[in-house]
C-alpha cells in the first residue's frame, strides 16, 4: 500500500506516522457521518488538523487517499485466526471480515474496491497487492490443517479461499446484506466437503 502515498521528504518518521493516523481517523469519521461524499481533501485536512497541501503532496488525489485508508482499516479489522481447527479458523475469519464490511466504512471499502480501482492504475495495483497479502496471511491456516491431518497436502489453498470467501463477497455486493453465522457455517462445511473429496 506504500505505492498509494509519496514518501514524506525530510520529515521525522514519528511525525509522518502521526499524520497518517490522524488522516485515516478523520477519513473514517467523515465516511461514517455522511458516506464517501463527505470525504474531500478540505474536510479531511480540517478534521485531521493538517495542511491540505500535505494531503495533495502525500496522496495526490482522493481515490488514492480513500484506498489507502480503506485497505489499512480492513486489514486491521480482519486478522487471521488460529483456533486449532480449520473449520473454526475459516468461520472466524469469515465472520470477522463480514463484520468489518457491514459497517459504513466497510461499505465504502467495497465501493472503493469496485469503483476507484477501475479509474487509477496505482489504486488497482494497491488493491491487488492487498488481496495477495491477505491470501498469504491465510496460507498458514491451511498449512496447519495439513499438519493436523485435517486436509490432504495436495489441496490448493487459493482455491479453498475462493470457495469460502467468493460467495460472501458476491452476497454482500448483490444484496448489500451481511451474512448470518448459520450461512457462513454451512458455506465452510460445504467447502470442506469439496476439499476432502479431492
Amino acid at each position: 500500500m506504500e505505492a498509494l502515498q509519496n514518501a514524506p521528504q525530510k520529515r521525522p518518521a514519528g511525525r509522518s506516522e502521526r499524520v497518517g493516523q490522524a488522516v485515516a481517523a478523520a477519513t473514517i469519521e467523515l465516511i461514517v457521518e455522511g458516506g464517501l461524499g463527505r470525504v474531500t481533501f478540505e474536510n479531511v485536512a480540517e478534521r485531521a488538523d493538517v495542511n491540505r497541501t500535505t494531503l495533495y503532496r502525500r496522496w495526490g488525489n482522493k481515490s488514492r487517499l480513500l484506498t489507502w485508508v480503506m485497505l489499512e482499516h480492513i486489514a486491521k479489522q480482519a486478522p487471521a485466526p488460529d483456533t486449532g481447527s480449520i473449520e473454526k479458523d475459516l468461520l472466524k475469519m469469515m465472520m470477522n471480515l463480514n463484520k468489518a464490511i457491514s459497517t459504513a466504512a466497510g461499505a465504502a471499502f467495497l465501493q472503493v474496491v469496485l469503483v476507484e480501482s477501475r479509474n487509477d492504475e496505482t489504486v488497482d495495483e494497491a488493491v491487488r497487492a492487498f488481496w495477495k497479502e491477505r491470501l498469504e496471511l491465510a496460507k498458514p491456516i491451511y498449512e496447519r490443517a495439513v499438519d493436523r491431518g485435517e486436509l490432504d497436502g495436495s489441496v490448493e489453498y487459493e482455491l479453498l479461499t475462493d470457495l469460502v470467501f467468493g460467495p460472501m463477497f458476491y452476497r454482500s455486493i448483490r444484496t448489500g446484506r451481511p451474512i448470518s453465522a448459520n450461512y457462513a457455517k454451512r458455506l465452510v462445511e460445504a467447502t470442506m466437503r469439496i476439499a476432502r473429496a479431492g
